[in-house]
């Protein structure tokens, strides 16, 4: 194999195409991207680059993690395929940030790389390499604030992501460039704050608001402008630019009186200097009632880092130091710290060093006793402090972040009406003729959807804002939806509808209104994501609102309502629909709070797990959905008062308030056993193995080891020895089939059920989170069954239509076949009803997402019984002993437990005290 590094390319010729990461995971993908051809790999530079960084899809913590597993596994892949070897990376700064100079220095293998011409000195380098330097080398100069962004994103990137890969390189960051820590700040707010005293003096006041809902005052004595506050100087908060333009007019607003700041009360938008859009603090005409204001969101944060102590940018100035600066003495004693007093002898000594510098910098510059000779360096470390001007070059004002702009939106009272009567589900009411037209030959509805229908059509004419349809997965909750709002658009056919759903989601609503539908219903449609996104983008790079209203149907994803809010919320719909609105659980996201605020005359909130983990999950769905009155419920610490915190009670209490399961409720609820009763039945197939003795050993070691690591951190080690045992020792599996086969015995048995399923003809879904385990199994499952290929779905936006390909070509097989799902990629949207047997090879602690992933076989569509395997590990001669034994256990003791399906489903993994019991029991903890 030859790599060869080009100016624009990335080439390995004879690459390994029997190499484990590329056969069984990412060759198909790579053809289609046009990478790989043959036996070379041939990819653009740009892209190569761009493989090297990790962009996050979820803020939940669990999917993140997922999600950077998913990038590092490509990135490894990419890297195995090319046959690059470790690499070593020394970062080290020169001179300090904002500095006429300042710079950070990169080795690579001991070489340092020169900013013009690393790609080519390198000679070829793993991708997250690549980034590094790309990011590090072409930092904007004399510009501190954006070399600490530049330096923030990077320190993010190796803290958090760099761990993931075990193709990663070993970087070594220097003393003094570890200590600089920065912090991009969330969200900010200003507020008009009363002083003491009988003269009613008001200040207008600066703070930063944590994402745990911490606030930070941003004092202007530590702020530039720049965009930089410095209270703690190795732990700089940056600012994004406009709220940077916005606190330099809002540190004038100090100590004023009544009198005096009395426009900027009654008129905020006053604050906003020139050149900067009014309305995204204040001007809300155009938003619902619901719309408070905006703030200022930004993307991402750097992970916090404690100091070790060293003051690389000097000790802050106290009270009688204005600043400390370092100057060149010009003597043996070389430099030397210089401290000025007060602002007047700063900018002095500023004023007289410029005066040099223009006279060819050969006059000393004094300050006190100190002479020392002038210089860019002295210019650069008095300009913020002294608040001189100093213009970015245009290439690094572009490279400074933007944030995202979050609606601050207006709590709600519940509605003394909740509990009027008059809203019956009469079917006789909705025109079910004119429906029928609009559906194409063979899409009939069954009795369950009727009802489901009538009971939307129902509650917009009775004048509820919003209804929860959270039937059972599997009883087509897509058509219903659909159904509806094909009614509504023949009656309002001047109205334009949305529909929210998860990314992997849009192209099945797209498909599911071309299967059932006629041509001409529901109008023009759009899908606002990728290029239908950039397609309606003016050049500020906001939606175009005017040209986005000529549709009367918009399909997106919560990511793009989160991102383009201030536009989205603008644009007045009729019916919105939130599929899978347990995305709104979280009510401070940015994606909740939009669709809190969306302008709409009715709203369907559809999920078929409305409690995930708490009740107040339903508050936050009933919040999204009910914006305007008459709604459910109140303030959410009303809502935990009257139901989260009365346990059990408050379960029965909630069903009262909804008026559940009457006619009258706003909440719908099916199951399939009801519903479906001709639907085949479900047969859980718990199956068991004796683990090897050596596993008993590690089992046994891990669960002793209890007091240092922690439950969780025990659950992680378990985890992996239930999943492959060499997971324990590299964290990835590199080994021949017979080798991998020979230590595990849980993989062997998930073999052997498959066989069974291959002697029926069957097809199977094995579902396993661990891309390593996925990519084993995938290999095992070629090898032992000779099939050509073996599909593995994880969930990746970006391959959103190639997961329903692979659908559509696995349930095409005649006969056996199986196919690898991931259980967070797996639990919303797809039907694979093809299959009728289910593996879940490693367990998902939460039964009900375990539940959805069992329900892509289960559903509507399904002819033959459905079979759910779980493969399961005991200790030698004792089939009841064991910790996966007692996991299986306690997941479905929790899942009898949880019958209603308004009952809280606490993720074991938050269960700290009852999986310490648990682990107590299974061992001697020391």
């Amino acid at each position: 194999m030859v790599l060869q590094v080009a100016q624009d390319v990335v080439v390995a010729d004879s690459i390994e195409r029997a190499s484990l990461a590329v056969t069984a995971r990412f060759a198909k993908e790579w053809e289609q991207r046009g990478w790989l051809q043959a036996d070379t790999l041939r990819i653009p530079r740009s892209e190569w680059v761009a493989l090297g960084s990790c962009t996050l899809a979820s803020a939940d913590t669990a999917e993140q993690q997922y999600w950077v597993s998913e990038w590092a596994a490509e990135h490894d892949a990419v890297v195995a395929a090319s046959g690059l070897g470790t690499e070593n990376i020394r970062l080290e700064m020169v001179g300090f940030f904002g500095a006429a100079q300042a710079r950070i220095r990169v080795s690579l293998n001991d070489n340092e790389l020169l900013s013009d011409s690393w790609w080519a000195q390198s000679g070829g380098m793993t991708p997250f390499s690549a980034w590094l330097c790309s990011r590090l080398l072409s930092m904007p100069e004399r510009d501190r604030s954006g070399q600490l962004r530049r330096w923030a994103e990077v320190r993010l990137a190796i803290d958090n992501h760099l761990p993931a890969l075990k193709s990663g390189p070993v970087v070594q960051v220097d003393a003094l460039l570890s200590e600089i820590t920065p912090q991009v700040a969330h969200r900010f707010r200003l507020r008009w704050e009363p002083e003491a005293g009988p003269t009613r003096l008001y200040s207008l006041k600066a703070e930063a608001l944590g994402a745990d809902g911490s606030v930070t005052p941003l004092p202007y004595a530590d702020f530039d402008e720049r965009g930089i506050v410095a209270t703690d100087r190795r732990r700089p908060i940056l600012l994004p630019d406009d709220v940077t333009a916005v606190l330099q007019t809002a540190r004038t607003k100090v100590k004023r009186s009544e009198r005096e700041v009395g426009p900027e009360l009654s008129n905020p938008a006053l604050i906003v200097p020139e050149g900067i859009e009014a309305d995204r603090y204040f001007d809300l005409s155009q938003y619902s009632e619901r719309v408070l204001g905006f703030e200022l969101v930004d993307r991402q944060a750097a992970k916090p880092i404690e100091a070790s102590g060293i003051d690389w940018f000097g000790a802050k100035a106290t009270e009688n130091v204005f600043i400390e600066i370092l100057v060149d003495s010009g003597t043996a004693a070389g430099k030397q710290v210089v401290r000025l007093k007060t602002e007047e002898q700063a900018r002095a000594v500023y004023t007289a060093n410029e005066a040099a510098l223009a006279g060819g910098g050969d006059s000393p510059v004094h300050a006190g006793e100190v002479s020392f000779r002038a210089s860019a360096d002295v210019r650069e470390q008095l300009r913020a402090p002294l608040r001189i001007e100093n213009e970015a070059p245009p290439s690094a004002q572009a490279d400074k972040p933007r944030g995202n702009y979050a609606a601050i939106v207006k709590e709600l009272d519940s509605s003394p009406q909740v509990d009027r009567d008059g809203i019956v589900v009469d079917e006789s009411k909705v025109p079910w003729p004119e429906l029928v037209a609009m559906l194409k030959p063979g899409s009939a509805l069954m009795a369950h959807q009727r009802r489901g229908i009538a009971w939307m059509w129902g509650h917009l004419g009775a004048g509820t804002p919003g209804v929860l349809l959270a039937d059972d997965m599997g009883l087509g909750k897509t058509f219903q939806a659909s159904c509806f709002l094909a009614l509504r658009a023949l009656r309002e056919p001047s109205k334009r509808h949305l529909i929210v759903a998860p990314t992997v989601l849009l192209e099945n609503w797209d498909a599911e209104l071309e299967k059932f539908f006629q041509p001409e219903v529901l109008g023009r449609r759009t899908i606002l994501h990728d290029d239908g996104l950039r397609r309606l983008l003016d050049a500020n790079g906001a939606v175009d609102t005017s040209r986005l209203e000529r549709f009367q149907l918009v399909i997106t994803n919560y990511d793009t309502l989160a991102r383009h809010q201030k536009s989205l919320l603008k644009v007045d719909f009729d019916v919105v629909v939130f599929d899978e609105a347990q995305n709104v659980k979280n009510a401070t996201t940015l994606k909740a709070r939009a669709a809190r605020a969306l302008k709409r005359q009715f709203a369907v909130a559809m999920t078929g797990t409305p409690v995930e983990t708490t009740m107040s999950d339903v508050w936050a769905i009933y919040d999204a959905a009910q914006t305007s009155q008459p709604r459910a419920f109140g303030s959410i610490a009303e809502f935990d008062t009257q139901f989260t915190k009365q346990g059990g009670a408050g379960v029965s209490a909630l069903r009262k308030r909804l008026r559940f399961p009457s006619a009258e409720s706003s909440l719908l609820r099916r199951e399939k056993k009801e519903a479906l009763r001709n639907l085949p039945e479900k047969n859980i197939v718990p199956r068991f193995v004796a683990m090897t003795e050596r596993q008993a050993a590690q089992e046994r070691a891990i669960i002793a080891s209890t007091s240092r690591r922690g439950a969780l951190g025990v659950l992680e080690e378990l985890r992996k020895l239930y999943q492959h045992p060499s997971l324990l020792e590299t964290g990835h599996i590199q080994m021949t089939t017979a080798e991998a086969l020979e230590v595990s015995p849980k993989t062997r048995l998930c073999l052997e059920i498959l066989e069974e399923v291959r002697q029926r003809g069957e097809k199977a879904l094995v579902f396993s989170l661990r891309y390593q385990v996925q990519d084993l199994l995938a290999q095992l499952f070629i090898q032992r069954f000779g099939l050509k290929v073996v599909h593995i779905i994880n969930g990746d936006p970006r391959n959103r239509k190639a997961a329903h390909q692979r659908i559509a070509e696995f349930s095409a097989v005649p006969g056996f076949n199986v196919m690898i799902l991931s259980p967070i990629a797996a639990g919303v949207g797809l039907t694979i009803t093809a299959a009728n047997n289910v593996v879940h090879y490693e367990r998902w602690w939460n039964h009900a997402k375990e539940d959805q992933a069992t329900d892509r076989a289960h559903r509507i569509g399904q002819t033959k019984q459905v079979n759910v395997y779980y493969p399961l590990l005991h200790r030698p001669g004792a089939q009841g002993e064991g910790f996966d034994v007692r996991l299986h256990e306690l997941v479905e003791r929790r899942r009898l437990v949880a019958q209603d399906f308004l009952s809280p489903t606490e993720d074991l993994e938050s269960d700290g005290e009852e999986l310490k019991q648990m682990i107590a029991r299974e061992g001697v903890v020391s």
